[in-house]
C-alpha cells in the first residue's frame, strides 16, 4: 500500500458570504485558514483520491466537474475521487441556494478547481504504508436533529415536542455524553423560549435537555465554546 498527500489553503476573501446562517452574513475578519487536505491511496491495482475540503458544501454539478478534472490528472475511474466537506458554517457560499442563487461564489469555485488540480499534480512522493480501519455501529443521533416520519430533519429544539425523548444522556453509544466545563455557576430563565439554565460550576456531564438548551446562543456565549466530547 502507498499513499500521498497535499494540503492546500482555500481560504477565501474577507468579505464573502458565508454559508450556514443567516443569507446576507459576510465575513469581517480572519481568525483560521480553510484548507483542502488531499489523500491518494494506491494498492497496486485500484487507486483512490480523497480531499476533504473546509467547507459546508458543494453542488452536484461542481463535484462532477472536479471529478472529472481529477480523475483525468491521476488517470483513475471519476468514481475514484471524493470530495467529503467538514461542514463549516464559517466558509464561503458554496452551494447554490434557490432562494437567493446569487450567492453562489463562482469565482472561488473557478479558483478552488484549479487549486485541486495542482494539488493532484503533485501527488508523486508516494510512501510505503500499512493501513487497517474498523466499523463501529452508531445508534440513532438524537443529539440536536430530528428527522420526521416525512424524512425531514430538523434542529430538535424547533420541535419542543420531541424533547422528552432525548432527557436522558445522549442517544449515540459510540459517542457517549457530551462533557462541558461550565466557568461559574449558571441560572438564565427565558419563558417565551421554554429555555430554563440552571447548571453549577465545573467539569460534568450533562443530560440530553441541558445539551440541547446549547443550541441557544446565550448558553454559547455563557460557556465561551468551552465545550469537549469525552475522549475514549
Amino acid at each position: 500500500m502507498k499513499i500521498a498527500s497535499f494540503k492546500k489553503k482555500i481560504t477565501p476573501e474577507v468579505g464573502a458570504y458565508l454559508a450556514g446562517y443567516g443569507l446576507n452574513d459576510k465575513s469581517v475578519a480572519l481568525l483560521d485558514d480553510l484548507y483542502a487536505v488531499g489523500l491518494c491511496i494506491d494498492d497496486g491495482t485500484d487507486k483512490v483520491l480523497i480531499v476533504s475540503l473546509d467547507l459546508i458544501g458543494l453542488d452536484e454539478w461542481f463535484i462532477r466537474k472536479c471529478r472529472k478534472t481529477l480523475s483525468g490528472i491521476l488517470g483513475v475511474p471519476e468514481h475514484a475521487v471524493m470530495l467529503p466537506c467538514t461542514h463549516t458554517h464559517t466558509g464561503p457560499e458554496t452551494r447554490t441556494i434557490a432562494s437567493a442563487p446569487q450567492q453562489l461564489h463562482r469565482s472561488y469555485l473557478e479558483e478552488l478547481e484549479k487549486i485541486l488540480a495542482q494539488g493532484a499534480k503533485e501527488l508523486t512522493d508516494f510512501k510505503e504504508c500499512s493501513a487497517s480501519f474498523f466499523s463501529e455501529y452508531c445508534d440513532a443521533n438524537r443529539n440536536r436533529r430530528y428527522v420526521s416520519g416525512d424524512n425531514h430533519a430538523t434542529f430538535t429544539p424547533h420541535r419542543r415536542e420531541v424533547i422528552r425523548s432525548c432527557e436522558i444522556l445522549f442517544a449515540d453509544k459510540e459517542l457517549g455524553g457530551v462533557w462541558f466545563d461550565v466557568p461559574e455557576d449558571m441560572d438564565y430563565e427565558d419563558p417565551f423560549q421554554d429555555l430554563y439554565i440552571h447548571v453549577k460550576k465545573g467539569y460534568q456531564q450533562v443530560d440530553g435537555k441541558t445539551a440541547l438548551d446549547a443550541e441557544d446562543d446565550v448558553v454559547r456565549k455563557e460557556l465561551g465554546g468551552n465545550y469537549r466530547m469525552p475522549t475514549t
